[in-house]
């Protein structure tokens, strides 16, 4: 190629490595706490199963 005056094939120093791209993990669903043993809040705590506070004015 330098004989016929051909440089765009000649290589331009050393490479850098070509460095793979890292899949990101997949995100696990939260699972749901159960609440722990509050015996000694029994008389105090409420529960809010049945929706009231959403449901509210319709």
């Amino acid at each position: 190629l330098e004989k016929q005056g051909i440089k765009s094939m000649q290589d331009h120093g050393p490479r850098k490595p070509i460095v793979p791209k890292r899949k990101k993990a997949a995100q696990r669903k939260r699972q749901f706490k159960k609440p722990r043993d509050n015996e000694h809040l029994a008389d105090v705590l409420e529960t809010y199963e049945d929706n009231t506070l959403t449901q509210k004015g319709v």
